[in-house]
């Protein structure tokens, strides 16, 4: 961001650091037995560095992740959330996703997920003041909220 990196040295420390953060929830996630959030970004959106990050807080937290990873259709999102019977899904949105695509994303998703899942929002393209949806712009608030779901 600030221009002292080349796009490929941030590519590699990307891979790098999502790497260790995988590695490190999926070690938690093979033993918890919280509640099953999805995890995903929406269709368009590749950049899954802040879906790690908050993959890592939901599995430190005694949740189950069902990773469904980058671009992933609002259908097949709320297909899981039902055959997963998942209480969250969890979509990131990137600063540079476009913010009308992500507006009619998460209404879209909103309308067809099973009212049982609670959509949460995060990163800083995410939508804000859906209703009936949560939307987080830091870890430390995403990380409060998933501390008192149980």
């Amino acid at each position: 961001r600030a221009g002292q990196l080349s796009i490929a040295s941030e590519h590699f420390a990307s891979f790098v650091v999502q790497d260790l953060l995988s590695r490190e929830w999926m070690r938690f996630n093979a033993l918890n037995s919280g509640k099953v959030c999805i995890l995903a970004t929406p269709s368009g959106e590749d950049h899954v560095l802040g879906l790690h990050l908050a993959a890592y807080v939901v599995a430190v937290h005694g949740h189950n992740i069902v990773w469904l990873d980058a671009n992933c259709p609002k259908e097949a999102v709320a297909e899981v959330a039902t055959s997963a019977s998942a209480t969250h899904a969890l979509l990131s949105f990137s600063e540079s996703y476009p913010k009308d695509e992500a507006l009619d994303y998460a209404e879209g998703l909103h309308r067809i997920v099973p009212s049982s899942t609670q959509l949460v929002f995060g990163g800083r393209g995410c939508p804000l003041k859906i209703p009936g949806t949560l939307s987080f712009r830091s870890l430390q608030d995403l990380s409060a909220y998933m501390k008192q779901v149980r």
